[in-house]
């Protein structure tokens, strides 16, 4: 299949120390989302090229990448079957939730697969892209030469840039925040106390009560604690429908929050607050071992920080505890850091796009992966990047049809929220509901005539071609 050249605008502004690689879609990162785009651009006949700032392809996903957020006992929070690329199942003998060593291997193998590596620069990062007035990009690189491309993609990850609290006074012990947790053995000898409790922040806080001398857990809300399985199936596979005969007579009618309370108990009991909101109206905590720890006083729930005093924390209810290491898990800004932030429109530190990925501004500008669900929009993401490369594609070969989805990108308002009312906080901002998703993802394919994956052996031929 051949490469279709994007032609540029007729009306140029040309930057005289430019290479010309107008005829070409910049995708920065070889991560997770970078890979989908590239995949659908080979699919679609789109010359591209991939920008990646480290020496291999895998993202946050490959410990070794200075800055990642990995730490030893990470897993994956969604199970094997509903986390995979469309069409690339991971491998049979992968553990239901498999390790970050399971999914580096599983990304790169489907880079490899699919051909992807040819077009990827390595140890190269993109240190500005700005609009050129044509449409086009200049795009400067770490080793000093600028691009003008086609159109940019930037596919920058969501968990680079650490979020730190505002702590009141001082404190005598040691503060990081958990991109900088590595292993249990940091918390060898110590008191530890562990700020915030999404994911990340319950899975160290077991190591913590593993290997601490003791540890506190500080929460400001309640949270729901999710089994990694329900009967035996892992949770989105359960959500997904699978599963649901092995439900005792006794729970069949009930919905999925009155299982989950049924099964795990109110997490009160443990000085914890009551949640208050539905099971799915933010991020899932999917982990009940650290129940287990509160159980036997491993951990110990404490509420709000209200200062720091030398060697002790003070809470909000006027207790306090001695403590050696604070451990902020208090999440990630999202940020796009090669492009001027005046581009965009941020809400609550989140940058907004048309469908979670098209500017309404810059028709050749795109961002894929900095959305957020309840469930696993894998398939979703994949829809999404064929609408980039075909949206770039029709620029050359159906002009009219670009121009009509360049209107309805800058006009068309819709609430990808629709059906759930999420909490309202700045990790819910990007939130949408995967069945508002996959309707709206429906709709746009109806009336633009764009294809994606959603039959079996969309992307056989591209596979085939590079097994050869």
């Amino acid at each position: 299949m051949g490469d279709t050249q994007i032609m540029p605008s007729e009306s140029t502004n040309p930057a005289s120390d430019a290479t010309d690689h107008r005829d070409t879609l910049c995708i920065v990162g070889a991560g997770p989302h970078g890979l989908i785009t590239a995949r659908a651009a080979l699919k679609n006949g789109l010359k591209f090229e991939i920008i990646e700032r480290h020496s291999d392809a895998g993202g946050l996903w490959d410990a070794t990448n200075s800055g990642t957020p990995l730490y030893s006992s990470c897993h994956f929070i969604s199970s094997k079957n509903a986390s995979a690329y469309p069409e690339y199942p991971m491998p049979d003998d992968y553990p239901d939730y498999p390790s970050h060593h399971h999914i580096l291997a599983y990304i790169r193998g489907f880079a490899r697969d699919f051909g992807i590596y040819p077009h990827i620069q390595f140890n190269t990062e993109v240190v500005s892209a700005a609009a050129a007035g044509d449409g086009t990009w200049l795009v400067t690189l770490s080793n000093g030469e600028t691009r003008r491309y086609a159109g940019v993609v930037c596919c920058p990850g969501s968990n680079w840039h650490p979020r730190m609290p505002d702590l009141a006074g001082a404190f005598n012990g040691e503060i990081i925040h958990s991109r900088d947790y590595n292993d249990p053995s940091q918390f060898a000898g110590k008191r530890v106390l562990v700020i915030g409790l999404g994911n990340s922040g319950a899975d160290i806080a077991c190591d913590a009560a593993f290997a601490a001398e003791a540890t506190f857990v500080s929460v400001r809300r309640g949270y729901h604690f999710v089994p990694k399985h329900l009967f035996g199936v892992p949770l989105v596979d359960f959500l997904h429908g699978v599963g649901h005969e092995l439900v005792p007579p006794a729970m069949q009618g009930m919905d999925l929050g009155e299982i989950v309370a049924a099964i795990t108990g109110d997490p009160s009991r443990f000085g914890l607050p009551k949640p208050d909101h539905a099971l799915l109206e933010t991020h899932p905590l999917l982990n009940t071992q650290l129940l287990h720890y509160f159980s036997h006083g491993d951990a110990k729930a404490k509420g709000p920080v209200d200062r720091l005093d030398g060697d002790y924390v003070c809470f909000a209810d006027g207790s306090r505890e001695k403590v050696d290491m604070v451990v902020c898990a208090t999440g990630y800004d999202y940020k796009i850091p090669f492009i001027d932030e005046a581009e965009f429109d941020w809400v609550n530190g989140r940058p907004q796009f048309y469908m979670t990925a098209f500017h309404r501004k810059h028709p050749t500008l795109f961002a894929l992966g900095l959305l957020e669900a309840g469930g696993v929009p894998y398939q979703q993401m994949d829809d999404i990047a064929n609408f980039i490369v075909q949206q770039m594609r029709d620029r050359t070969v159906d002009p009219a049809r670009a121009a009509l989805w360049d209107e309805r990108v800058r006009t068309e308002q819709i609430n990808l929220k629709e059906g759930v009312n999420y909490v309202d906080t700045p990790r819910t901002t990007n939130y949408v509901n995967v069945e508002t998703l996959i309707r709206e993802i429906a709709r746009l394919k109806g009336e633009t005539g764009w294809k994606t994956a959603d039959q079996p052996g969309y992307y056989d031929q591209l596979r085939t071609e590079h097994a050869q």
